[in-house]
C-alpha cells in the first residue's frame, strides 16, 4: 500500500509528525520515524539490527545538507527543546511510504527564482541488516549542474540498546576506521568495545541522475 504526504513550511513543523513509517526486514532489523524526518520516540532511527543481546540502533539518523554555490540547504530534521533543528523539513514538498522504501523530495529555491528538486530514498533490504540511502537529482537548471551540486553527509552512531537513550560520546571517534577507498567508494567501518555488531557505511558515486 502506497501512501503519500504533501507538505508545506506554512503547516509548521508538527503537521505529520503524528505519522510514522516502518521499515523491516525478515531478520527483524528494522528503521522507523516520521513523516517529518524527525525522530520522536526512542525507538526512532535509521537503521536499528537484531543481535543476540537484543536490538541495537546502530544508526540514529544522518544529518545531511547540499550546497550550491556557497548556499546550504539542509535536509535532516531533529527535535530539541523549543526547536527543531537542522530545518530540512522546511524544504520537503512530498513524502511517499509504500511500506517497502520510504522517499522524500526536497525544494530547493535559487536566488535566481529556479529551483533544484532533490529525491532521497531509504530502504531496508530484505536478507540482511543494510540501509539503503539514495539520492536522486530529479531537476536542476544547467547552469547549477555546470557549477556543481555538492552533498554532505554526517552520520549520528549511537550502538546503544534500542530501548534506551545516550548521551554523545567523543570516545567513539577511536572506534572509527576507514575502508578501502576508490575515487567512487569511500567509507569506514565502526567497531564499538561494548559488543554490538560493526557498523559499515559505504558511500558510493552514480551516475547522474540514476
Amino acid at each position: 500500500m502506497k501512501h503519500s504526504f504533501f507538505l508545506s513550511a506554512s503547516a509548521g513543523i508538527y503537521a505529520g509528525i503524528s505519522r510514522e513509517w516502518l521499515l523491516t526486514n525478515a531478520r527483524g532489523d528494522y528503521a522507523s520515524g516520521t513523516v517529518r524526518g524527525c525522530a520522536t520516540r526512542r525507538y526512532h532511527g535509521l537503521l536499528c539490527a537484531q543481535t543476540a543481546s537484543g536490538k541495537r540502533m546502530l544508526l540514529s539518523s544522518i544529518e545531511d545538507c547540499v550546497r550550491i554555490q556557497g548556499r546550504e540547504y539542509p535536509l535532516s530534521c531533529r527535535l530539541h527543546p523549543g526547536i527543531a533543528w537542522p530545518e530540512g523539513w522546511k524544504l520537503e514538498s512530498s513524502v511517499e511510504y509504500n511500506g517497502k522504501e520510504i522517499a522524500r523530495v526536497f525544494k530547493l529555491p535559487l536566488e535566481n527564482g529556479g529551483c533544484v528538486l532533490l529525491r532521497r530514498t531509504a530502504q531496508l533490504c530484505a536478507q540482511e541488516c543494510r540501509l539503503l540511502i539514495r539520492y536522486q537529482l530529479l531537476s536542476a537548471p544547467q547552469s547549477e549542474q555546470n557549477k556543481g551540486i555538492e552533498l554532505f553527509a554526517r552520520p549520528l552512531v549511537s550502538c546503544r540498546p534500542a530501548d534506551y537513550l545516550c548521551h554523545a560520546d567523543p570516545a567513539f571517534a577511536s572506534d572509527l576506521h576507514p575502508t578501502d577507498t576508490t575515487p567512487t567508494n569511500a567509507g569506514f567501518f565502526l567497531q564499538p568495545n561494548s559488543g554490538p555488531p560493526p557498523l559499515i557505511m559505504n558511500i558510493c558515486a552514480a551516475a547522474q541522475n540514476r
